[in-house]
């Protein structure tokens, strides 16, 4: 078997946008700075305005180029605010689905995997006729990371996803999550 690596590993395409769902902390955060440190425009989407908008302004103050949004993934008119709003940053080929109804939510777990899958649905659908064949990539991300921050057990994994205020651009530190999300893979499959 041989690997295109030119394929695999293409770069994105220059003065795009992505837009990252959940992006005002945690894996969400993660993800927006690696990919403003690829060189994309991040939308960054949250039902929590002020963690969107500090998440947006670390990213800005970096050197990289983010904008945030409130965008509530279980409200149709919301999502569709948040597309609106989106088009006028350019080209969007890019989307993450992180975000997702929180387990401490007072909801029985089939109306918060209602409101979760409902929600990524309704993003993606709402992302794929705003972008139409400009569509590129999408990712979907699940994790249990909201059962600890939303129960207030634990705020690691908050804590760890800020970046420090002051960074050389292009540059992210080492400790960063932005670091660990762009050095770990899976481990390899048998």
């Amino acid at each position: 078997m041989k690997i295109n690596a030119e394929r695999v590993r293409s770069a994105f395409r220059p003065d795009s946008t992505v837009v990252v769902t959940g992006a005002g902390q945690g894996i969400g955060r993660a993800i927006a700075e690696v990919l403003a440190e690829e060189g994309l425009r991040v939308a960054i989407w949250d039902i929590n305005p002020e963690t969107a908008a500090a998440a947006a302004g670390e990213i800005n103050q970096a050197g990289g180029t983010a904008a945030s949004f409130e965008v509530d993934i279980t409200d149709g008119a919301s999502v569709a605010a948040g597309w609106a709003a989106v088009r006028e940053l350019g080209e969007c080929p890019y989307l993450v689905n992180n975000a997702g109804v929180a387990s401490s939510s007072p909801l029985t777990m089939a109306e918060g995997l209602a409101g979760t899958v409902g929600g990524l649905v309704a993003v993606t659908e709402t992302w794929l006729e705003s972008v139409g064949d400009r569509a590129s990539s999408v990712v979907n991300i699940s994790s249990i990371a909201g059962n600890d921050v939303a129960a207030g057990s634990s705020t690691r994994s908050t804590r760890s996803a800020r970046a420090p205020s002051r960074r050389t651009p292009g540059t992210w530190p080492s400790g960063s999550a932005a670091a660990r999300a762009r050095t770990r893979s899976p481990p390899a499959s048998r």
